[in-house]
């Protein structure tokens, strides 16, 4: 909550905090943090709310509820799409992001 709130929106709707605390609770914070990551990298403008709920509600929906599981499942989907590679890696930090002219496979 404290990263979607210092990063993205400080004063979020009463209906956003239900549901991002909800995902919260399903998935982690790890998780909900590298869906807003993703939003930020991508310069989600107007309503990124939206695009971020929409990431999580996908992972729940895929039973994804781990970071290891979605860096699987985008591994695999990788694999899937032949000479395709991920745009998302982790830094040295360990934070998500896009990097759209990366081509290695840091997953």
């Amino acid at each position: 909550m404290d990263y979607y709130l210092n990063r993205i929106n400080p004063t979020p709707s009463e209906i956003c905090i239900q549901e991002l605390l909800e995902f919260e609770r399903n998935m982690g914070s790890d998780m909900v943090i590298r869906a807003c990551q993703i939003a930020l990298d991508k310069r989600i403008s107007g309503n990124p709310w939206k695009y971020i709920r929409a990431i999580l509600t996908d992972k729940q929906r895929a039973g994804i509820r781990t970071l290891a599981q979605w860096d699987e499942a985008e591994r695999e989907r990788t694999r899937r799409h032949s000479g395709g590679q991920s745009a998302y890696h982790a830094n040295a930090a360990g934070e998500y992001e896009y990097n759209p002219g990366d081509t290695s496979d840091s997953l």
